[in-house]
């Protein structure tokens, strides 16, 4: 098991109810692959440093969790095909192993 970190920035126009939506769907997608998120941080409304597809800001989202490498495989594609999501980025957080390793979980 691995642990994993997904940033993803949203399209600006959703609202609160569609930001959920699709925050709670990649959750779902991730335990239905069998992993399991550890954590979830939200940062909001932020402007974008340059426009990426003719928006100046979007919405900021964070998922830690566990997995293996056919999980992040189909989230990536998933992702790809998501129209709510804007940009993300998938990367292997050993940091967090070490950390847990530590805890003794």
């Amino acid at each position: 098991m691995r642990y994993y970190e997904t940033m993803m920035i949203l399209k600006s126009s959703l609202d609160h109810e569609g930001t959920e939506g699709v925050i709670t769907n990649f959750k779902g997608l991730i335990q239905k692959l069998g992993g399991k998120v550890i954590d979830e941080e939200r940062w909001g409304r932020r402007k974008l440093a340059y426009p990426i597809k003719h928006q100046e800001s979007g919405i900021y989202a964070i998922l830690y969790f566990t997995g293996e490498g056919d999980l992040v495989k189909e989230l990536d594609r998933v992702m790809k095909i998501t129209d709510e999501v804007t940009r993300y980025r998938i990367v292997k957080r050993d940091d967090l192993l070490k950390k847990s390793l530590m805890r003794g979980e």
